[in-house]
């Protein structure tokens, strides 16, 4: 990548790479499978999806989604958001802000301003069938669980979605 070895702008770029979920490996590093995928993939909704999952991997980007979504207060909110609930250092979470909003702009996690005469809002799920037992819960080793739910059946396409799901997030959770 055109760092020397002991670069420090090369461990923050590895360290990067390796917070996203694009880098393995110790000392000697390796493309993961999203990283590939993301490569050499150009355009389809797959790897959309792997790249929102991408921009979401770095646990802070993935905590404000979770609390904030597409729909961001101002950067003030954001600050007092990540300095008193998160215990971000006031000088840090400038940065923070800006990388998070970059990533959701790069990834198009962020909804585009309304265009007049369009509603605002997506359009509602259609509900669950509850004939259909779709849920799973299945007791691991140690008191773990692991649960999964759809809301109905899934189209081969989703299927194959869900397949990249799992083992992302098998590699995400497994002990090494």
């Amino acid at each position: 990548m055109g760092y020397s070895s002991k670069s420090s702008g090369g461990k923050q770029t590895i360290a990067a790479l390796r917070a996203f979920g694009l880098l393995d490996g110790e000392g000697s590093v390796r493309l993961t499978d999203r990283a590939v995928h993301l490569l050499l993939d150009d355009g389809s909704a797959e790897r959309d999806w792997l790249l929102r999952q991408a921009a979401l991997s770095p646990p802070v980007y993935g905590r404000l989604w979770e609390r904030y979504g597409p729909d961001l207060p101002s950067d003030k909110g954001l600050q007092t958001h990540l300095v008193l609930e998160m215990e971000f250092n006031e000088n840090a979470v400038g940065d923070v802000i800006r990388g998070y909003k970059e990533t959701l702009d790069f990834a198009k996690m962020r909804e585009p301003a309304p265009t007049p005469g369009l509603p605002t809002q997506p359009a509602p799920l259609p509900p669950s069938d509850p004939s259909l037992d779709l849920s799973s819960s299945q007791l691991l080793l140690n008191n773990n669980r692991v649960e999964f739910r759809v809301l109905r059946k899934i189209d081969p396409a989703e299927a194959d979605q869900v397949r990249t799901l799992f083992a992302i997030w098998l590699e995400k959770i497994t002990e090494r």
